[in-house]
């Protein structure tokens, strides 16, 4: 990462870049996603690039997929540690809403985006996943 190998020269404090986060002044190239350079005060490190998916600066689609994850694995150990009705419920959810929501994601990724590499994400998501 650019920014890590001289944290002299970023151009912001941390609680600046993580205000610039909070209020929505980090955009990236695509309406919606955000960007953690254009926070730090840089620019792109791939302007020839169309998209932000894959870009290990972009923060929305690891957000949200950390979030997913996060309740993926609060739902497991919830199921290990309560009643029967509990667990049918836990078991539901992860079912019908976290697991076709984090499917649904990667599939979307590779279709709208083929040039993009989504590995980093994915490794991301399985290490939370093997945590549970």
């Amino acid at each position: 990462a650019e920014i890590m190998k001289h944290p002299e020269d970023i151009r912001g404090t941390t609680a600046d870049i993580l205000q610039n986060i909070a209020s929505g002044n980090a955009p990236g190239k695509q309406e919606g996603y955000l960007c953690l350079m254009t926070a730090s005060g840089f620019a792109c490190t791939d302007p020839d690039r169309s998209c932000c998916i894959g870009c290990g600066y972009e923060i929305y689609t690891k957000t949200i997929m950390r979030c997913l994850t996060a309740e993926y694995k609060r739902l497991v150990e919830r199921k290990k540690n309560t009643d029967e009705a509990e667990t049918i419920r836990c078991s539901k959810i992860l079912k019908d809403a976290i697991m076709p929501v984090i499917a649904e994601m990667v599939v979307s990724m590779k279709q709208l985006y083929p040039a993009s590499d989504i590995s980093p994400l994915l490794q991301e998501m399985k290490g939370g996943l093997r945590l549970c």
